[in-house]
């Protein structure tokens, strides 16, 4: 394992980029939990996206017989709307459901419009199932637990170790330059498959080296590196705005949906929610997958896997709020008890020595971490407004840092 360099971010959690979040309302009289693991049809949630799935199959099937949940959902245009609402005490909602890469979520804790949960035993009995850092990710600076964990997503490397070796390729201690030069060298001629999704790989090196570098105070080594990596992701944003989705794959790509075709994969980015997926189950029953860390920015430099955490928050102002608490005591208590992949995955202790692939996976979630980062318009906006060729590298160094300096005053 590599040495680790000492990041400048301060360690605490912020949320990343502002994507949805959905909004429960109308949550009536509760009782027990059924047992039954029928979720049932829930209006407005898209089961097609991350955060929908983890809705749909890990908060649904307790819903309480006689609550009634609506779920609608909330925009990333929406959130200053929401947050306004927030702020004028809006009792129109009893409860939320987000993900720590929401910026709505970033928006409830920086202004405390949460219900603190710590006199919530089944809630404290819950927390001590999971991981140190999701527990860490639950509190807030004042000791406040502000939201409930109920969804990790973690990425990694998904791939073959035979036909890795077959290739040459070493995914371990493996850096994303020689990642990207080893990966244009691939055979594209349907043989074997191998995919990269743009949107996780370029994220995830502007994510790390926000918590290894920061922007603040860059040496002229560390804008070299930051721009050096930037040129590169120029390259594959023409593509994706043709509507690719993918880049740096195989030519001829093949459905996941059969055995064979699975073994002619040689490795694709992936995410630990879709290896929850029924598509994706199969994965473990061959011999021969394995799974490993995203490469690092430069060699001797380690950055852990960043986590998304999936929550529940309670509105502090919420018209109904004993009947929320008393939901959510009810909800915790059942899913401590919950023998489901994602929260075993979630919690400390778990054995997967008979699965090789699981047993992976679940090392790099317990290694995770939830980041310290900066809300999309403050960082993320100006690094696409350089690659997108609207202001130089210089400029663009100038206005992250006005950013976060504004943005530290609010």
């Amino acid at each position: 394992m590599k040495g680790k360099k000492t990041k400048k971010t301060k360690k605490k959690w912020l949320a990343v980029w502002g994507v949805i979040g959905l909004l429960f309302a109308g949550c009536g009289k509760t009782q027990t939990p059924p047992e039954t693991q029928n979720p049932g049809e829930v209006t407005g949630v898209p089961e097609d996206t991350l955060l929908g799935y983890t809705y749909s199959k890990i908060y649904a099937p307790y819903q309480l017989g006689t609550c009634d949940v609506k779920a609608e959902l909330v925009e990333p245009e929406d959130s200053e709307l929401m947050v306004t609402k927030l702020l004028a005490g809006d009792s129109d909602y009893d409860f939320m459901m987000l993900s720590t890469d929401s910026s709505l979520a970033t928006d409830i804790l920086r202004t405390g419009a949460y219900y603190a949960l710590n006199e919530i035993p089944e809630v404290a009995g819950l927390l001590d199932r999971y991981h140190d850092y999701i527990k860490e990710a639950a509190t807030a600076e004042n000791g406040d637990i502000w939201m409930i964990p109920c969804g990790v997503n973690v990425p990694f490397v998904l791939y073959r170790e035979d036909v890795c070796e077959e290739f040459g390729l070493d995914f371990d201690n493996m850096t994303y330059t020689e990642f990207l030069e080893q990966v244009e060298a691939l055979p594209k001629n349907g043989e074997h498959t191998f995919f990269t999704p743009y949107g996780l790989m370029t994220g995830d090196i502007t994510s790390k080296f926000e918590q290894v570098y920061g922007y603040e105070n860059m040496s002229e080594s560390e804008k070299s590196l930051l721009r050096n990596y930037m040129e590169k992701m120029r390259v594959y944003d023409v593509p994706f705005n043709e509507g690719k989705w993918w880049f740096l794959s195989s030519e001829k790509t093949v459905s996941h949906l059969s055995e064979e075709s699975m073994k002619k994969m040689i490795f694709e980015l992936e995410r630990s929610d879709n290896m929850t997926l029924s598509i994706s189950l199969d994965f473990f029953r061959i011999d021969g997958f394995r799974a490993i860390e995203l490469p690092d920015l430069e060699e001797g430099v380690d950055c852990p896997s960043g986590a998304t955490v999936y929550f529940i928050v309670i509105n502090p102002k919420s018209a109904k709020l004993e009947q929320t608490i008393e939901y959510v005591s009810q909800l915790c208590e059942k899913l401590q008890k919950d023998t489901s992949l994602p929260f075993r995955w979630m919690s400390r202790g778990e054995d997967f020595s008979d699965n090789a692939l699981r047993q992976d996976i679940y090392r790099l979630i317990s290694e995770a971490e939830v980041y310290a980062t900066y809300p999309y318009d403050v960082v993320g906006a100006e690094l696409m407004a350089y690659r997108e060729g609207k202001q130089d590298f210089d400029t663009m160094i100038t206005e992250i840092q006005r950013n976060i300096k504004m943005y530290k005053e609010e």
